[in-house]
């Protein structure tokens, strides 16, 4: 119940509605009211978007550390920043990749706190997260090859 109170507290202290985070975050308000009433939580994506949205971190939220603060470096960089300039010939970086480098540099720290429970949850999440990307794989295969007309997809 942590993260229900953490959210609810962080949410008012930032001064928005259920529902303007909502927007923010892309979720329904009935999801933010579910998340601070508890036990549900978020999925990984939309628990850092509620950490950036609210100006702290996903450890505040999980209860990890009683420091709201977000650090001043590291490698999530806020979204006004800048790109680096892009040399000639090289690919536009994939959109996400830094959320996902920061998902394996915050499994890392949880094997590294050595908390059995913590451990089994994020590879919990995990799992779940490379369940949907297969599923996503194997649909855009199956477009890709013919075998399922794409408007049968949505």
């Amino acid at each position: 119940m942590i993260f229900a109170q953490r959210l609810k507290q962080a949410r008012r202290k930032k001064g928005l509605s259920q529902g303007e985070l909502g927007e923010i975050i892309n979720a329904h308000l009935n999801s933010i009211g579910s998340w601070e009433k508890g036990p549900r939580t978020p999925d990984i994506p939309k628990l850092v978007a509620i950490a950036e949205a609210l100006d702290t971190t996903v450890a505040y939220l999980a209860g990890e550390t009683d420091n709201p603060a977000r650090p001043s470096s590291g490698r999530i960089q806020p979204k006004t920043a800048k790109e680096p300039p892009k040399k000639d010939g090289q690919p536009e970086p994939v959109p996400g990749l830094k959320f996902w480098g920061a998902v394996v540099d915050a499994a890392r720290e949880a094997a590294n706190r050595q908390n059995l429970q913590e451990i089994a949850d994020v590879r919990m999440m995990l799992e779940k997260a490379l369940e949907a990307l297969t599923a996503a794989e194997r649909t855009i295969s199956l477009k890709q090859d013919g075998s399922l007309p794409i408007a049968a997809s949505a």
